[in-house]
């Protein structure tokens, strides 16, 4: 079924990259959103080899469309897909990762209400390879504008919780194909730059975390070097000058990607920063229930019993206001000085 209006209303994007285990469910995500039909999923097949795009061409929708990027890399499949929409608004879903499910019909009447917004975003969840939410993630209670904190630098969610108006994705260039990781951090803060954008706390996204995602075969010390240079470049521009992209100077990485820890270490530092969250808001007993399962994660590693500890004999409640800017750490299991993926604290 069509809008009234010529254009479809929403274009998803999904940049596909040997997903094969995911993908299905993913798409079944976004067709399956209730109080929209007009839209379309375009599936931008990322030179796959374990099959995915198989399991693509299997599910017969009419909405369902899958394309080769013409490029390698997460950024040119996005920028392909742009190419391709048709929607009045674009959102992207990555093909290990789901779509709540009225999440693009809210989404759409938020802009519609709102047409001096160029972009609306939530929350998200983590969950686990088998799609166990393993924590909701605190990336802000309030609804409100943060164009500004956009334009400071610091990115409170994940870009896969965006609806974005078509035109301003266009008019910004989309992703840009110099970052192999960290393209979703560039566009949020370029967005902040070109438009409003109005944050929600609702949860719009459930991200996967395994092993073999795109995220995870990068390393720690490149995500990072991304994440510093999308920051560096948003400097340059707020200045009155072209960054270095515009410029045509982009810079070398110049770091060695670093041994990623295992995926139940990882799991593990999500739900103990979970539990001090709980923890800092007052909710003593499920803060130490989320750091008991933190701690069966990996049993024999003392440290996290030691915070264990710490959950069930320090007083629960914050003692000061914690900014958006604290340290938290990240999918990959470091940290980072930004909430640039994951807003979770720590004791």
């Amino acid at each position: 079924m069509r809008s009234n209006d010529a254009r479809l209303l929403v274009s998803v994007i999904m940049p596909l990259k040997n997903a094969q285990p995911y993908v299905e469910r993913a798409i079944r995500s976004v067709l399956s959103q209730q109080g929209l039909k007009d839209l379309e999923l375009i599936v931008v097949d990322d030179h796959s080899t374990d099959g995915s795009g198989d399991v693509v061409r299997q599910i017969e929708d009419e909405r369902v469309r899958l394309v080769t990027s013409p490029g390698d890399g997460i950024a040119a499949a996005i920028n392909h897909g742009l190419q391709l929409a048709g929607g009045q608004y674009v959102a992207r879903c990555d093909a290990d990762d789901i779509y709540p499910p009225r999440r693009l019909e809210q989404q759409v009447r938020w802009l519609r209400d709102h047409p001096d917004l160029g972009a609306v975003c939530g929350s998200f969840a983590i969950i686990s390879p088998d799609g166990a939410v393993l924590s909701d993630l605190e990336c802000g209670a309030i609804s409100d504008d943060i164009s500004g904190e956009l334009c400071g630098g610091i990115v409170r969610t994940h870009f896969c919780t965006f609806l974005v108006r078509t035109d301003v994705m266009r008019a910004i260039g989309g992703a840009r194909e110099f970052f192999k990781t960290g393209e979703d951090i560039d566009l949020q803060l370029r967005l902040g730059e070109a438009c409003r954008v109005w944050y929600q706390p609702v949860r719009r996204y459930q991200y996967r975390l395994h092993m073999d995602s795109v995220t995870h075969q990068v390393g720690n010390s490149l995500t990072a070097y991304y994440d510093c240079a999308a920051r560096r470049f948003q400097m340059q521009r707020l200045a009155g000058e072209p960054d270095d992209l515009e410029r045509n100077t982009p810079p070398e990485p110049h770091v060695v990607p670093a041994e990623q820890a295992p995926l139940a270490q990882q799991i593990q530092g999500i739900l103990l920063g979970t539990a001090w969250q709980q923890h800092r808001r007052g909710r003593k007993l499920r803060s130490i229930l989320t750091g008991l399962r933190a701690g069966w994660r990996v049993p024999n590693d003392m440290s996290i019993w030691r915070s264990v500890a710490a959950l069930v004999f320090k007083r629960a409640g914050r003692s000061k206001k914690r900014s958006l800017t604290d340290t938290a750490p990240n999918l990959n299991g470091g940290e980072t000085e930004s909430n640039s993926k994951l807003a979770v604290g720590r004791p």
